[in-house]
């Protein structure tokens, strides 16, 4: 009598079921490094001469909304520290925003965006529209505050007040086209509704 002989389970799915997180989350942060590039290489807007199109926040929104809690912990990290990097101001040799206050602010919005997201049960492109809106104008006052601060004069003008709304009313316009466009690249991992 011949023993019987059982398929032994494939390498390929259970390579690609274990290794599927770990390429979700490289994709976003390639899409994340493009938004970094992108952002700083568009041009300016041509009837305000330093409004610039902000496409980190809407990716940030939407790798947060998307991703489990730890991923989405370190995905704020590594955004974090690249907008520190990129985006630090200096003044006299002295940098004038620190790591530190980058790291905290995206840290809190992801804990705030995970906890909507549990709330309204999964991703939907509302929250993700409006998350992006908001996480751009509170990153935009904050950085505005703390120069202000540094520098020692607060002038709030109307042409910075213009600034920061028509900034981050764009990132609320590119957020839905971006979610449907990320729909197709990355299905989400997590629950996600589209009404």
């Amino acid at each position: 009598m011949k023993p019987s002989i059982q398929n032994p389970p494939t390498f390929s799915l259970q390579f690609s079921d274990y290794f599927r997180p770990l390429v979700f989350i490289l994709i976003l942060l390639a899409l994340l490094l493009g938004a970094f590039i992108l952002q700083d290489t568009l041009p300016a807007f041509s009837f305000f001469s330093q409004l610039h199109l902000l496409l980190v926040p809407v990716v940030f929104c939407f790798g947060v909304l998307v991703l489990p809690i730890s991923s989405a912990f370190f995905f704020a990290l590594i955004t974090a520290v690249l907008q520190g990097l990129i985006a630090q101001p200096f003044l006299d040799g002295h940098v004038e925003i620190g790591l530190g206050w980058y790291i905290l602010f995206f840290m809190i919005w992801t804990f705030l965006l995970q906890w909507l997201s549990d709330i309204t049960g999964g991703v939907r492109w509302e929250l993700h529209a409006i998350g992006s809106v908001l996480c751009a104008v509170t990153l935009l006052c904050g950085e505005f505050i703390i120069l202000s601060v540094k520098r020692g004069n607060f002038s709030l003008t109307e042409t910075t007040t213009l600034f920061l709304i028509i900034s981050s009313g764009a990132s609320f316009l590119v957020a839905p086209l971006f979610y449907y466009l990320a729909q197709f690249l990355l299905p989400p991992a997590r629950t996600s509704t589209t009404n």
